[in-house]
């Protein structure tokens, strides 16, 4: 009977340590299972992170082709009302609108205007006839 209480209690250790091999294993395979999502689950973000700078360095590269095209475009605008400017300011352009649609002529004949006072024309005359009467005395 000794030897079957042994016997029991050595079929009872090995039981309990079997089962706690297996509640181990079990144990381990969860931490495994743990391990492999948490490694997908940075994968998957460091793939996310460089779609995403690659769809941001797209992104910048379309607008600058927008403000590169547009920069053309506003250039040669400015280049065609340059051009417009000095055609329109031209000297021969202008002369020709005063004769034709100003009826401009030409100054034949000069007459100047004096736009002195009565008082001050006289006092300016007498300076200048004072003033050549000391060049001729000299």
């Amino acid at each position: 009977m000794i030897k079957l209480a042994v016997d029991r209690e050595d079929n009872n250790d090995i039981a309990l340590k079997r089962q706690l091999s297996i509640k181990k294993i079990s144990q381990s395979k969860k931490n495994v299972v743990f391990f492999y999502i948490l490694i997908a689950v940075l994968l998957c973000t460091m793939v996310l992170a460089y779609v995403w700078s690659f769809v941001k360095m797209v992104e910048i590269r379309v607008g600058l082709n927008k403000l590169s095209d547009e920069y053309k475009n506003v250039s040669k605008e400015r280049d065609n009302l340059m051009a417009e400017r000095a055609k329109l300011s031209a000297m021969n352009r202008i002369e020709q609108i005063a004769r034709s649609q100003l009826m401009m002529n030409l100054p034949t004949q000069v007459e100047y205007v004096s736009l002195l006072q009565p008082q001050q024309q006289a006092t300016a005359e007498s300076s200048i006839v004072s003033g050549r009467a000391s060049d001729i005395t000299k």
